[in-house]
């Protein structure tokens, strides 16, 4: 499992702390019991930590990932706030610290890594806790003001979920990149055991790419080791 969680609030997601902020914010609920995808925003200013922000505002997003990478959760998984509307009823709201592109606060690379460690942990918390498989996709804007599953930018709710007319969305990365990135993170990693023996000597070691693992039994193989290899997911 790719986090921890107490009491409805991330510990960690893929290896990264999550830093638990509980704000009193206006509550809703999700339509179907569970969320269906999330919503990507930035619309808070330039601080890592918004939760200033969204208590003068008395709602919006469950989280917040600042330029630095570090992961901000305001609201218990199970009771979201307000950030788009009706569409709040659906996707999980995730801010992002930024001003927009052409500014000089700007996505960054690490905050969009930390940014997918997080999508990530969201849909495998979804699928565990819940039974629900959110698609690894990206959804064009909708023209029937509906909520398909998948992930979208805030800009695409048009006068749907977006009566506010935010121009919000991911920039710096594509889609498919940082969706690749989302799926990177919930497809275990290939496990390759090495084992050599040479007489009654052994020797055995774990890799996660067959190129290390080749390596290292090459030059085994190279003093008269005798080398097997077994491919697994870990």
């Amino acid at each position: 499992m790719a986090y921890s969680l107490r009491r409805g609030y991330f510990e960690e997601v893929n290896g990264r702390r999550v830093i638990r902020k509980p704000l009193s914010l206006a509550t809703t609920s999700w339509a179907k019991g569970y969320v269906v995808g999330a919503v990507f925003h930035y619309t808070v200013g330039c601080n890592n930590d918004i939760s200033a922000t969204l208590e003068s505002k008395n709602f919006g997003t469950t989280f917040n990932v600042g330029r630095d990478g570090s992961i901000y959760q305001y609201r218990p998984l199970m009771k979201p706030s307000w950030h788009a509307f009706g569409a709040s009823r659906y996707y999980m709201g995730v801010e992002h610290t930024s001003l927009g592109p052409g500014t000089t606060c700007r996505l960054t690379d690490v905050q969009l890594e930390a940014s997918a460690a997080l999508m990530a942990a969201i849909v495998e918390w979804t699928k565990k806790a819940k039974g629900f498989a959110i698609p690894i996709v990206k959804n064009p804007a909708p023209v029937d003001c509906s909520y398909p599953p998948g992930f979208c930018d805030h800009r695409d709710g048009a006068s749907c979920w977006n009566q506010n007319v935010h121009t919000d969305h991911l920039f710096l990365w594509t889609w498919d990149e940082y969706l690749d990135r989302v799926s990177a993170y919930l497809t275990p990693p290939t496990v390759i055991s090495v084992v050599a023996t040479k007489g009654e000597r052994r020797r055995e070691r774990v890799f996660d790419t067959l190129k290390r693992s080749w390596a290292w039994g090459k030059e085994l193989v190279s003093h008269g080791w005798r080398v097997s290899y077994k491919r697994a997911l870990g």
